[in-house]
């Protein structure tokens, strides 16, 4: 009995530890694959989809005004976008609020930022899974998402790589 069993577990073990293995470790889209098309409220109630952005560079920056670190990177995405906005650099931010509008609306008028800032539920996490924030995504002007970052990002970093993408796009 036992070896009948040993035949029949053996390959069920090495089919799970072959999938174990060639599964990435962190879920959700990663660099190289198309951005998944998602549609977003914006705080005015204007939809926002993903996909009006083809042929721009865009930085989805997913955050919550609780993130003492999303605050804190907060002037360097203001100056980054407002130098490299007129070059094909778009920023959008969903919020991982609970509260959404009750929550964001003081907040922004304590903290006025210049791009759009989006009205996120926990679908969005999930598809994206985002387990901490800020989680950030680039992607590039055809959609296919370059990099992503979990947790702060240097912001000569997330510069270099953005004037990158901008400069590999409009050649």
């Amino acid at each position: 009995m036992n070896k009948r069993l040993a035949l029949i577990a053996g390959p069920a073990v090495l089919a799970i530890a072959i999938f174990w293995l060639a599964t990435p470790k962190t879920g959700g889209p990663q660099p190289g694959q198309l951005a998944p098309d998602f549609h977003w409220i914006e705080l005015s109630g204007q939809n926002v989809a993903l996909s009006h952005y083809r042929g721009r560079v865009v930085l989805i920056d997913f955050w919550a005004t609780w993130c003492t670190t999303c605050e804190e990177e907060q002037p360097a995405l203001i100056s980054l976008f407002d130098r490299l906005h007129s070059q094909g650099f778009e920023l959008l931010a969903p919020s991982m609020d609970e509260g959404g509008r009750k929550s964001l609306v003081p907040y922004l008028s304590n903290h006025p930022i210049p791009w759009k800032v989006l009205l996120s539920d926990s679908e969005d996490a999930r598809i994206f899974q985002v387990i901490g924030l800020p989680t950030k995504f680039l992607i590039d002007r055809s959609g296919v998402i370059a990099k992503k970052y979990i947790g702060p990002v240097d912001p000569q970093v997330l510069e270099r790589d953005v004037r990158q993408l901008i400069a590999q796009e409009a050649s």
